[in-house]
């Protein structure tokens, strides 16, 4: 949303802040991993409408139901930067505090600050339903009121009904804010994508300095010194087929180049260690030679910090396929068993041309020739091969 733009403020029948003798200050909290121009927009517009004094936006630290991917120093150095643009205020309480962070501990110690004071918590429709889960709620809601932002057109009777339920004291903002989430953020600095209309250009800045949220940058480096030689030439032979295929199937090149590098990252170790790693029963011991695809996609996240959902995904299925693939998928899937380094079989040269022409179809007829190959070996085939070849009985085909 553009700054300035109109909402509709929709205050019950709570004193207006302005006729009340106390302050009124606004209270964002929230990982901010990173801040964005969503939660900016968003406190300027609880600020306007509900005459507010201030806005604190408070990152927070050790939260009990997030993980954040930056450090809490990194998360209050942006959203200070963004803040101070903006001309708000942040507090570090909880980034400082010890342990798990909960509003209620944030709560009392903005009360023993001193002043006379009113806080407005700011949060979401599906927040307010959440609120009876909040650490201590009976105290929370003597601490403080809310402002819950609900999206345009939708109905507010419900929730009013619930508030007044829990006792807890609310006014309600409707709001047409941008649809941004730190998510999408994270997820676009993975996938080498422009996020300057995402985030505040400082934001930005120390974002790029700092190189967050992007997959490690000696990536390469890293899978030379694991790997054994061959595997590693394997590894930048599935790199440049993947990253050549994906523009004529409209696949973002950063995921094909992190899925195709990554596809073999855990095969430096053992199958005990697999094993471990995974939490893998022992049905896996009927195709242990699949089982570094899911020992991989865990690796990826934990030492590489790739945590692109659909290129943790494929990089799972590149050895067994599944009933659904994606476009990603099957090019990964593709790509490792027909990269030029792989020796020369009968069907590989048609199979690489097909790939050229028809993505589904290559990966159709590689998952054919995996299974062949694993009937005549006598291993057993791994039941996601089979479903993504339609089979529920090997002894169909």
């Amino acid at each position: 949303m553009e700054k300035g733009k109109s909402i509709r403020c929709e205050i019950c029948e709570y004193i207006p802040f302005k006729e009340g003798l106390l302050l009124a200050i606004g209270l964002l909290g929230g990982t901010f991993d990173p801040v964005h121009n969503a939660h900016i927009c968003l406190a300027q517009l609880a600020k306007e409408q509900l005459g507010l004094e201030d806005i604190i936006l408070i990152p927070t630290g050790d939260p009990p139901h997030k993980a954040p991917r930056a450090s809490g120093e990194m998360r209050l150095a942006m959203t200070r930067m963004a803040a101070e643009e903006a001309g708000f205020t942040v507090s570090d309480i909880e980034v400082k505090r010890e342990g798990r962070t909960y509003t209620v501990d944030t709560l009392r110690a903005l009360h023993a600050a001193g002043g006379d004071r009113r806080f407005v918590y700011i949060i979401g429709t599906d927040t307010l339903y959440q609120l009876p889960n909040w650490r201590e709620f009976e105290t929370v809601k003597t601490l403080t009121e809310f402002a819950v932002i609900r999206r345009v057109g939708e109905d507010v009777a419900n929730a009013r009904e619930w508030a007044d339920s829990i006792g807890a004291k609310v006014h309600f903002i409707e709001v047409d804010a941008p649809d941004i989430s730190s998510t999408q953020v994270r997820l676009c600095i993975q996938r080498d994508e422009d996020i300057s209309h995402l985030v505040p250009g400082c934001v930005e800045k120390y974002i790029r300095e700092h190189n967050l949220y992007a997959p490690r940058a000696d990536l390469l480096e890293k899978l030379q010194e694991t790997l054994q030689p061959r595997r590693y030439m394997h590894t930048l032979g599935v790199i440049d087929t993947a990253v050549r295929l994906a523009p004529g199937y409209g696949i973002n090149e950063r995921q094909a180049f992190l899925a195709a590098a990554l596809h073999d990252c855990a095969k430096s170790m053992t199958a005990e260690e697999m094993f471990d790693l995974t939490g893998a029963d022992d049905t896996w011991k009927l195709y242990p030679q699949t089982l570094h695809a899911w020992a991989g996609e865990i690796l990826a996240e934990r030492d590489y910090n790739v945590f692109d959902p659909e290129v943790l995904i494929a990089i799972r299925r590149h050895t067994t396929a599944d009933r659904v693939m994606t476009p990603l998928d099957m090019l990964i899937y593709v790509a490792d068993a027909i990269e030029p380094g792989r020796r020369m079989i009968p069907g590989l040269r048609e199979l690489r041309q097909l790939a050229e022409e028809d993505l589904t179809a290559a990966a159709k007829r590689c998952a054919e020739s995996s299974y062949q190959y694993n009937l005549g070996a006598g291993r057993t085939v791994h039941p996601d091969t089979l479903k993504f070849l339609n089979v529920e009985m090997e002894d169909e085909v």
